[in-house]
């Protein structure tokens, strides 16, 4: 995660990014080997501030959790963050 640091885009909520595995391609995509190492591809998500809180207290875990069930776009830097409350309890 790297972050939070202030608004990302113009107009939206997010201050942060998490580097996640690529969702949306075959988990064979996720690692290229190459000679002198393999590399690793990930998927740079946009989050909020209190999505990064929710990381560094609890996990990225509890954080994904709350995306599958809110199914915010996280491909939308200007997306509201998802609803933090109960999380981690």
């Amino acid at each position: 995660m790297i972050g939070p640091r202030g608004s990302l885009f113009p107009g939206g909520q997010t201050t942060a990014i998490v580097a996640i595995g690529p969702r949306y391609l075959p988990e064979s995509f996720a690692v290229c080997h190459t000679e002198p190492a393999p590399v690793v591809f990930t998927w740079l998500v946009p989050i909020t501030t209190g999505e990064a809180e929710v990381i560094q207290k609890f996990g990225w875990g509890t954080l994904e959790q709350a995306f599958a069930a809110q199914k915010p776009d996280r491909a939308d830097p200007g997306r509201a963050g998802v609803a933090l409350d109960g999380l981690g309890s």
